[in-house]
């Protein structure tokens, strides 16, 4: 009986935390041709962000990092990812646009936060699709010992704080 007692218990108690839990969805859409290479820069900016959020006890999913060469197609694929995230009762949805300034990378595929031209975001409640806040961030200026993943995840580490504050 004790046992019983203490599995209804502990039940309840994750019904009730995962019911107070914040929870958003995001996705990486990089501005570039439909055919090019996920970048390493984008995969580093995911795990950080899923880190920075998960740490905070914040629910985090995402959609695929993907291509896009228009406004006009982010805003079909964000569209498919926010009904994604609706369907699984997700309450925030994060648009982060990834620009990049390749022309005179010397490594324009490493993982440098020197290829990143700019970084655009948008913080929606899913519920309406009401903008919560939003903006664009270029990074600082590199030097060689911040220019690869630990850059990149610094970079981030910002970005994410900005989207944190726009979490009502």
């Amino acid at each position: 009986m004790l046992k019983k007692i203490t599995g209804i218990f502990i039940v309840s108690f994750l019904i009730s935390v995962s019911a107070w839990a914040k929870s958003v969805a995001f996705q990486i859409v990089q501005r570039q041709d439909k055919d090019a290479p996920v970048r390493e820069a984008a995969i580093v900016m995911e795990d950080t962000l899923f880190d920075y959020f998960f740490s905070r006890g914040i629910i985090t999913s995402n959609s695929p990092i993907v291509n896009s060469e228009s406004a006009q197609k982010d805003k079909s694929l964000f569209k498919q990812s926010m009904d994604e995230a609706r369907d699984g009762n997700v309450q925030y949805f994060v648009e982060i646009i990834a620009e990049y300034g390749l022309d005179d990378s010397t490594n324009p595929d490493a993982a440098l936060l020197g290829n990143i031209k700019s970084i655009t975001w948008t913080v929606r409640m899913l519920k309406t699709e009401e903008s919560l806040g939003s903006g664009k961030m270029t990074p600082p200026k590199v030097v060689a010992f911040k220019n690869e993943q630990a850059g990149i995840a610094d970079f981030t580490i910002d970005l994410a704080e900005r989207i944190y504050k726009s979490l009502k």
